[in-house]
């Protein structure tokens, strides 16, 4: 049984299936772990576990949480993710590399037509790849239903380029009642784990806790 002492939480009484998942994921091969469930079911309590994990694992985790108010901002969870990284000295981009990247991420201003999407995505994974040179990253990012298009193309094209064993995805993902559909990342080494109600014997747990 998973011991609640760690995570007051109480999201998280009942969730021993899916905190083993989480755990089995950093020994699988799977780039990617993505949890799928409606709103207020406990997501982003057990996307929480496994960035503390990826953490305490020695992984550089980079984060992100849009809202639905910047589903149409483009590179929006893009800056979020990659914040900090552009000023590294030792980083080397190719110059339109680095002009795309930085014109969508806003550090630099535009020059004509918008960005070219795969000059983003190449500057996005080189800039990537140097940082897992010091160590595995993992990207995190909540509601991914709320994220621009711009942005998970620009991760998807990076995940799909660099090794697992280096470069990972924690995700979580809000279904049912989302009135636009969540962006596709199109990636087949994924970790799907269905976060769906609790059981009985785990409400009734929730509910002692709770009137205690």
């Amino acid at each position: 049984m998973y011991d609640n002492s760690r995570d007051p939480d109480p999201r998280l009484l009942g969730r021993e299936s899916e905190l083993a998942r989480i755990a089995e994921f950093w020994s699988g091969a799977h780039g990617v772990l993505c949890l799928v469930g409606e709103a207020g079911i406990g997501k982003t309590a057990l996307w929480r576990v496994a960035v503390r994990d990826a953490a305490d694992r020695g992984h550089t985790v980079l984060a992100a949480s849009p809202a639905e108010a910047e589903r149409d901002m483009p590179y929006a969870v893009l800056a979020d993710l990659l914040t900090g990284l552009l000023d590294d000295p030792d980083l080397r981009l190719p110059a339109p590399q680095r002009r795309a990247l930085e014109v969508a991420l806003l550090l630099r201003a535009p020059e004509g037509s918008p960005p070219d999407p795969h000059a983003v995505g190449l500057a996005t994974t080189a800039v990537l790849r140097a940082r897992t040179l010091v160590s595995r990253v993992v990207l995190a990012i909540d509601d991914l239903q709320w994220a621009d298009r711009a942005s998970t193309d620009a991760v998807a094209f990076a995940l799909r380029r660099l090794p697992s064993d280096r470069l990972r995805a924690v995700l979580a993902l809000r279904t049912g009642d989302v009135a636009a559909p969540a962006p596709e990342l199109g990636l087949t080494a994924t970790t799907t784990v269905t976060v769906g109600p609790l059981d009985f014997e785990a409400s009734r747990r929730l509910l002692t806790r709770e009137l205690a």
